[in-house]
C-alpha cells in the first residue's frame, strides 16, 4: 500500500509492505540391503545394512518493510529445521541346539546424526544443536519348547551409547501357551531404551510441533520404558483374531517449554 500525507504544507511520502510466510516441508526416505546364509542345518545368519533420513522445515514468519527517508525492515515469527540421519548395521544368527531349543544372538551398530535449529525473529537462536552418536548392541535369546504346548523365550540386550559412555541392560521374556490347535495365549515383558528422542512441543496456535533430538543425559535424558503385554489369538483356516492388552511405564520423556 502506498499513501501520501500532507500536513502544514509538508509532503511525507512512505510505502508500507508486509510479506507473510507459512511453510511446512518434510521428507522421509530410506534404503537397505540384505545378505543371508545357511551355514549348516543348525546355524543360519542374516545381515542387514540400512540408511534412513528424515527432514522437516517450518517457516512461520512475517516481514514488514517501511520506506520513508530511510528504509526500515522488521520481522517476527519463527523458523525450524530438523534433520535426522540413521545408518544401521545388524547381524542376526539362529543356532538350533535341538529340536526343542533354539539360541538367537547378534550384534547391531547404529550411527545417528541429528541437527536441529530453532530461530525466532530472524536473529534470536532459541536452540542450535548438532549431535552425533553411536549405539553398539549385543543380544542373546533362548527359545525353548516344552512338550507341544508351552514356548518360553528369555533374553538380554546390552547396549553402549557413546554420548553418555554408559551401558544399558534390557532383559526380555515372553511365553506362549497353546490351549488348542486354534487358541493361543501369550504374554511378554521387557525393558527398552531410546536414544533418538521425539521432543513433545504443543503450540496453541500451530498445533503439534514435535521435533527430534539425540539424548545426552544433560538437557535431553535417555528415555526408557517397561512393557507388559498379554493377549489371546484364535485362528481358523481362513481367519486370525488377535487381541492384546498392554501396560507401559515410561521414564525420561522430554517436553519443550
Amino acid at each position: 500500500d502506498e499513501s501520501v500525507f500532507t500536513s502544514r504544507g509538508i509532503n511525507i511520502d512512505f510505502s508500507f509492505d508486509r510479506k507473510d510466510t507459512d511453510l511446512t516441508e518434510w521428507s522421509n526416505w530410506g534404503a537397505s540391503t540384505k545378505w543371508s546364509r545357511r551355514w549348516s542345518n543348525q546355524l543360519y545368519s542374516n545381515a542387514n545394512l540400512a540408511y534412513s533420513n528424515y527432514f522437516s522445515q517450518r517457516d512461520r514468519s512475517s516481514e514488514t518493510t517501511i520506506i520513508r527517508s530511510d528504509t526500515l525492515v522488521g520481522s517476527n515469527g519463527s523458523a525450524e529445521e530438523n534433520d535426522l540421519k540413521d545408518i544401521t548395521f545388524k547381524l542376526d544368527n539362529e543356532f538350533k541346539i535341538s529340536q526343542n531349543n533354539q539360541l538367537d544372538f547378534g550384534i547391531q551398530t547404529i550411527w545417528n546424526n541429528i541437527d536441529y535449529q530453532f530461530t525466532q525473529n530472524d536473529t534470536t537462536s532459541i536452540i542450535d544443536r548438532n549431535d552425533e552418536g553411536f549405539t553398539s548392541t549385543f543380544y542373546i535369546q533362548d527359545r525353548h519348547t516344552f512338550g507341544e504346548k508351552f514356548i518360553l523365550k528369555g533374553g538380554l540386550r546390552a547396549s553402549h551409547y557413546s554420548l553418555t559412555n554408559e551401558f544399558y541392560l534390557e532383559p526380555r521374556a515372553a511365553f506362549t501357551f497353546l490351549l488348542s490347535d486354534k487358541i493361543k495365549l501369550k504374554a511378554a515383558w521387557g525393558k527398552y531404551h531410546q536414544f533418538a528422542n521425539r521432543i513433545v512441543r504443543e503450540d496453541i496456535q500451530q498445533g503439534s510441533r514435535d521435533f527430534w533430538l539425540l539424548a545426552d543425559d544433560e538437557q535431553v535424558p535417555v528415555s526408557s520404558s517397561i512393557h507388559n503385554i498379554a493377549g489371546i489369538s484364535y485362528e481358523t483356516s481362513k481367519w486370525l483374531f488377535d487381541v492384546e492388552a498392554y501396560y507401559k511405564t515410561l521414564d525420561g520423556l522430554s517436553e519443550y517449554s
